[in-house]
């Protein structure tokens, strides 16, 4: 039997040796499997990285029916008090979606979410991103 929702908010993380290890994400693949659609609260560093752990957590959400999904880069908007690296992301996954991700940002509507498309954590970071990238585009254009 399979329950219609899942509502969590995992355990986010555990000290294994010397490293710290995301707990999050193998939640949020037993709910797809005991639930038909799920909402979870979580930490936003899947939307963050193009590589590594990370962007394996990001396929495996979209793999397991992500449907849409608010990010608030200041955990604080969330959780009074608490500080949480990259973020908090509440999602919501439905059983063999496949669609269009609808995504929110501090509660503003974004639209659709498209795979390549680069997400901050921070105003400083945006900043630094964009300077580095168009003083590289100006010296190739220049060449």
């Amino acid at each position: 039997m399979k329950f219609s929702y899942v509502v969590g908010n995992p355990p986010y993380q555990d000290v294994r040796g010397a490293r710290l290890v995301d707990m999050w994400s193998p939640f949020i693949e037993k709910a797809s499997k005991v639930g038909n659609s799920s909402c979870m609260i979580h930490p936003g560093r899947w939307l963050l990285s193009q590589s590594g752990v990370h962007a394996k957590n990001r396929n495996k959400m979209i793999q397991n029916g992500l449907n849409t999904f608010k990010y608030y880069p200041k955990s604080e908007d969330v959780f009074s008090g608490v500080s949480i690296d990259g973020g908090i992301s509440i999602t919501i996954t439905k059983e063999n979606y496949s669609g269009d991700i609808h995504y929110y940002i501090e509660d503003i509507d974004k639209g659709i979410y498209k795979e390549n498309e680069k997400i901050f954590c921070s105003n400083f970071q945006e900043e630094a991103f964009n300077k580095t990238f168009a003083s590289i585009d100006t010296k190739l254009n220049m060449s």
